[in-house]
């Protein structure tokens, strides 16, 4: 289950264009739920130094900058299959003293050895990809044992709120983001064709669960974001 094929060339093409900008429109459209996440993600994932940790799916390095800056030691390496995210992901993570690869790949086959990380993560990028369930499976394989995957995404709610979500994301969505991305063609309107393809909160979790084994989870906004912990 994902996007069909057409549906990620498109998605892709959009997320180009949304690089200069990714962070301030996504604080925009989420009424700052994006950052939170994150956060919240980075607060529970139990990064130390000397850890090994793959960001899939990094977009421009948000989510691994806040990594970076609790690692202090160790190995960071950024996922993600356009070139042009991972050049927004180098210069915002230069300026960290860490030992940091930028990798280009789908994370449904992620091009790194079985058994290599402590943390893997992916924010706000499982729901672009064509097949999910391949995707946790390859994260699941780069895990060491008793590593940690912490998945973070947008899910359509389970409690009668997923009208009012749908309704945000196919009409809000375009309005808001048009305050700071004034262009023609507005890329965050991709965001409703992936919403629409996306999980439920227990659907991410028994997705999660085919794989390896749930810790907890976190479920935001009327369950429109949703935070799974699992381990290998």
């Amino acid at each position: 289950m994902g996007l069909k094929k057409d549906d990620w060339f498109f998605v892709e093409e959009m997320l180009r264009k949304t690089i200069p900008k990714y962070e301030l429109v996504n604080r925009i459209i989420t009424f700052g739920f994006s950052s939170k996440t994150r956060r919240k993600l980075v607060e529970l994932a139990g990064i130390r130094p000397g850890m090994t940790v793959l960001d899939a799916g990094c977009g421009p390095g948000i989510l691994s900058e806040m990594i970076a800056e609790r690692m202090q030691e160790g190995r960071l390496f950024l996922l993600d299959p356009l070139d042009e995210m991972l050049w927004s992901a180098f210069r915002n993570l230069m300026k960290f003293d860490l030992e940091i690869e930028f990798v280009k790949g789908l994370m449904e086959e992620i091009p790194l050895p079985s058994n290599m990380f402590d943390l893997v993560v992916a924010s706000y990028s499982i729901r672009d990809c064509m097949d999910r369930d391949r995707a946790i499976a390859e994260m699941k394989r780069v895990l060491k044992r008793g590593g940690r995957l912490m998945l973070l995404d947008i899910t359509r709610p389970e409690n009668g709120f997923d009208a009012i979500v749908s309704i945000h994301m196919k009409y809000i969505v375009p309005l808001l983001s048009s305050i700071a991305y004034r262009k023609r063609e507005n890329p965050w309107k991709a965001l409703y064709r992936t919403y629409v393809n996306m999980w439920t909160p227990s659907e991410m979790v028994k997705a999660v669960r085919r794989h390896l084994s749930v810790e907890f989870y976190r479920t935001f906004a009327l369950g429109a974001f949703t935070l799974v912990s699992a381990r290998k």
